[in-house]
């Protein structure tokens, strides 16, 4: 969603392309034929002329959160997929491509007869009609925090953001002046390939290198995965759902930790998309995140403000809406006036809702050469992050990612709606999310590490000094034991001088100390305590640094489970050599004491 910069004005094009016709009532339930998109697709089956549809399988995950993409799962849909094929009408219905990470098909019809026999198969559960996107188009990094981040050592090394647009034109100096992907070694660009028909450019519309260049901006040390899904100035659902099953696919290969969505149907929802019956994208977000990889898309620039666009209406999505990153002067778009502009001011344009995820700097953004505004701008600020996350928290799983993702000590609210949603914030995210007692972040399971930083963390009014060291910057966690047993918890290869305590209560005014540690890891400065646990006892634990040292916590547990706990307390248990001692006593055999001697 762009907007390209010209003598301080903004041309916002935001081009309609779902004509209105009048949708026709028919008597299938996997259809939605009340959509503008089904009715034209009917409309063209009924003047002869093949039309595309994307058609989801029935399988246990659809609709749902798989756990993770194995190949198991690969199987089961490949299975799934041979056994609708083999009930085709081959003359009538075509298949075009077979997403292999995902339980879809893109078929085409030659009739409408063959799509309501398409309709009629036990075996589908949604059928798509071919839908349309269009692309929604240096002061915005120190905004976010971002060379904080890089200070810190976290700027996005080993990992990968896919970027799905236009096209990138890696000869530019900001990727590295490649001659191809990933030639020379210093380029940023790892893939750059077409998913859409070939047409032969890099990039013919400088959208998608502008997009590229604002991720690239944010994670220096990223590399990105540029897939091509524009046909001119169009994106079609099924080479975009094409473009994720790629990204799966290759998740492993590049560790892409991202997938960059700067595109929209110029819709207004005003509430979730999560139904799989009519939203393509549902299931395709939903195996993306299964495979770990953060759906980040934007909210569209339709000045919109109760509803977002598809897709960034699906569940699954960080939805992207835009701030201005500095006072740029008065601005008119196609469809609003920004008279006064201001860092953390919402631009005028951007679509906002109940349930958007985050806020981001989208005007006026200066990347790979070029200057544009948008909710398109906005996103690869996010998707940028994501990557600083992931070389901070490389183990965290990506729910704790998102979670960080989201952490702002900045709220913004939206004066047309009075929503409030946090500004992406790096130093934030990265930061000390665990700093309040009431914060403490869930861990679990009885060995573990997870990994945390004290870096803007605060102590607490009524929080004592742990381990009796002074120390001023803590992070909490608390951990409920399953099991009943000795507990060993270490700080091994933190990057400072910490300081490890543990305690059960409910509040800072009522902790009850139980173990605390200052200097027995086996890491210089690192701490070490071992205690014993009861099943179903709550513990917190406090990781400070020596005279408020911060840095990046590396926090470990492991916990041997007591065989013995829970054996009938009526019956003593009596260990093998005492069972030993007895037998002796009782045979006259124990050094022939008398019994007297033995009772005090």
């Amino acid at each position: 969603m762009c907007v390209s910069f010209s003598q301080k004005f903004i041309l916002l094009t935001l081009i309609v392309f779902l004509l209105p016709v009048s949708a026709v009532a028919l008597p299938w339930a996997k259809f939605d034929s009340a959509s503008n998109a089904a009715a034209s697709t009917l409309q063209q089956l009924r003047r002869g002329k093949p039309q595309t549809v994307v058609v989801l399988l029935n399988d246990a995950t659809a609709g749902a959160l798989p756990q993770r993409i194995t190949p198991q799962v690969q199987q089961r849909y490949n299975s799934r997929k041979q056994g609708a094929i083999a009930k085709f009408n081959r003359t009538q219905i075509q298949v075009n491509r077979d997403y292999s990470h995902l339980p879809m098909l893109q078929v085409t019809v030659t009739n409408e007869a063959a799509l309501q026999s398409l309709d009629k198969l036990g075996e589908v559960r949604a059928i798509y009609p071919e839908q349309e996107f269009h692309t929604q188009l240096t002061e915005s990094l120190p905004l976010i925090s971002a060379p904080q981040a890089w200070n810190m050592g976290f700027s996005g090394q080993n990992t990968t953001v896919a970027v799905l647009d236009t096209g990138v034109n890696y000869t530019l100096s900001a990727f590295g002046n490649c001659t191809a992907p990933g030639v020379p070694q210093s380029c940023r660009v790892a893939v750059a390939t077409d998913i859409a028909p070939n047409d032969g450019q890099l990039d013919d519309n400088g959208h998608g290198t502008n997009v590229s260049g604002i991720v690239a901006g944010v994670a220096p040390e990223t590399k990105l995965a540029v897939l091509d899904i524009f046909n001119g100035a169009s994106a079609f659902s099924s080479d975009i759902i094409a473009a994720i099953n790629w990204v799966i696919a290759n998740q492993a290969t590049y560790n892409i930790v991202a997938i960059n969505l700067s595109l929209g149907d110029s819709s207004n929802n005003v509430t979730p998309c999560g139904n799989s019956g009519t939203n393509p994208f549902v299931v395709p977000f939903a195996n993306a995140n299964a495979a770990g990889v953060t759906v980040v898309v934007a909210n569209g620039n339709n000045a919109s403000s109760t509803g977002i666009s598809l897709p960034a209406c699906t569940p699954g999505a960080i939805s992207v809406g835009a701030v201005y990153d500095a006072n740029v002067g008065g601005l008119t778009y196609s469809n609003c006036s920004d008279l006064v502009t201001a860092a953390d001011k919402i631009t005028c344009f951007s679509n906002s809702s109940s349930y958007h995820s985050v806020w981001a700097p989208g005007a006026l953004i200066t990347a790979a050469g070029s200057t544009s505004a948008g909710t398109s701008q906005a996103t690869p600020h996010v998707a940028g992050t994501v990557a600083l996350l992931r070389s901070a928290y490389s183990a965290d799983s990506l729910v704790s990612i998102q979670t960080r993702l989201l952490h702002s000590r900045t709220q913004i609210t939206d004066p047309r709606n009075g929503y409030t949603k946090p500004r992406l914030d790096v130093l934030d995210a990265i930061g000390a999310v665990n700093d309040q007692f009431s914060a403490a972040l869930p861990i679990s399971g009885l060995s573990g590490q997870n990994s945390g930083i004290t870096i803007g963390a605060t102590k607490q009014a009524l929080e004592p000094y742990h381990a009796g060291v002074a120390g001023g910057a803590s992070i909490w966690y608390q951990w409920m034991a399953s099991e009943t047993g000795w507990v060993t918890i270490n700080t091994n290869g933190s990057s400072f001088d910490t300081v490890l305590a543990v305690y059960t209560g409910t509040t800072l005014s009522n902790l009850l100390p139980i173990a605390a540690d200052n200097n027995s890891g086996a890491t210089n400065g690192a701490s070490l305590v071992t205690f014993y646990a009861q099943a179903g006892q709550t513990y917190l634990i406090a990781v400070d640094g020596v005279n408020g040292a911060t840095g990046e916590v590396v926090l470990q547990w492991q916990q041997t489970i007591d065989a013995s706990a829970g054996v009938d307390s009526e019956i003593p248990f009596l260990p093998i050599w005492g069972m030993a001692t007895l037998l002796m006593f009782m045979s006259g055999l124990l050094l022939k004491v008398p019994i007297n001697s033995l009772i005090k």
